[in-house]
């Protein structure tokens, strides 16, 4: 962490409280300042009230992609992201002891320091997300996140865990078989 008295930057932080809520669709974090010590999203759950976040672009940003706790009752899925190219981390997901699912489907982590660190057992299925494998974007160099025709996240979705019915830049999910995981739908 920072010295004390200082605080390491976060581009957004929400916290749902004790009794809120909150859905998160089509976010797009790309290019915040790599040096900063901080993290692109952050996402804490006390609420017994279930939680989404779904369509999320988190690349090229600051040390740390994503942290996501879950300290209540309430559920968290997290559906159809894309997370890669930071130094340190891609996502920490932590679920406390509370009684609340902590849940990553359909989604793209890769080329981050460390993939993917689980605290408390959240679910992270291999199934239906691709984790640590080359899932062949068009340009990333330049910022282009979408997927190439032989990418291997084409039609790895769970349709039961899709993140609705548009990715994160307004285009229909599920043009195949299956919904494509990641943020973008080829």
């Amino acid at each position: 962490g920072p010295a004390a008295g200082a605080w390491p930057a976060t581009a957004l932080d929400i916290h749902s409280g004790f009794s809120g809520s909150f859905a998160l669709d089509r976010l797009f974090f790309y290019g915040n300042d790599w040096s900063e010590d901080g993290v692109d999203l952050r996402l804490e759950h006390n609420s017994p009230e279930p939680v989404s976040a779904r369509n999320i672009l988190l690349a090229a940003g600051p040390r740390r992609a994503a942290e996501v706790l879950n300290w209540g009752s309430g559920a968290i899925g997290l559906s159809h992201w894309t997370v890669t190219d930071h130094v340190e981390r891609g996502l920490r997901l932590w679920r406390n002891a509370g009684t609340g699912a902590l849940r990553l489907d359909n989604s793209i982590v890769w080329a981050n320091g460390t993939e993917i660190v689980q605290e408390g057992f959240p679910t992270v299925d291999p199934a239906n997300n691709l984790i640590g494998v080359n899932p062949q974007f068009e340009a990333p160099a330049l910022g282009g996140f979408r997927l190439t025709a032989l990418s291997p996240a084409i039609d790895l979705g769970d349709p039961a865990r899709s993140g609705g019915r548009y990715d994160v830049a307004h285009a229909p999910r599920s043009a195949a078989l299956a919904p494509d995981a990641g943020a973008y739908e080829r």
